[in-house]
């Protein structure tokens, strides 16, 4: 059903086309398979876009050209991006600092917990002197 349906758009795209005086293009196959999984109604949207793109002649435009490549290139050494690698490392080392800083936490609440109960024994340790005296 899908390919009498492309038929169709097809014959009424050329049939356009050459009412309004246009060029006919040579247009990708749609028997192409597309990576990734998708609904047949996403797969015929990139279908009609890709063939839309290729109708207009105005597409030639878009083509890099060897100063566009040249420019971008220039633009991309003056201003250079972090990369990717980067903000993982600082990502890293962000966690690594966090958990020192939990574990330091830790054990100051721990040493805390330490010196109240060695207060209490030694508290105890003097009522019980006291007492035998």
């Amino acid at each position: 059903m899908a390919n009498t349906i492309d038929n169709t758009l097809k014959k009424i795209g050329n049939t356009i086309e050459n009412i309004m005086g246009g060029t006919k293009s040579q247009q990708p196959s749609s028997n192409a398979s597309i990576g990734g999984k998708q609904t047949c109604l996403e797969r015929f949207g990139i279908e009609a876009r890709n063939e839309h793109l290729y109708r207009n002649e105005w597409k030639i435009d878009l083509q890099y050209t060897k100063t566009l490549v040249d420019a971008e290139y220039m633009i991309q050494n003056e201003f250079p991006v972090g990369s990717t690698n980067q903000s993982v490392q600082d990502q890293m080392e962000a966690a690594k600092k966090k958990e020192e800083k939990a574990n330091k936490t830790k054990l100051d609440k721990l040493r805390e917990k330490r010196d109240k109960l060695n207060t209490k024994i030694e508290t105890l340790e003097g009522k019980s002197k006291v007492e035998e005296l």
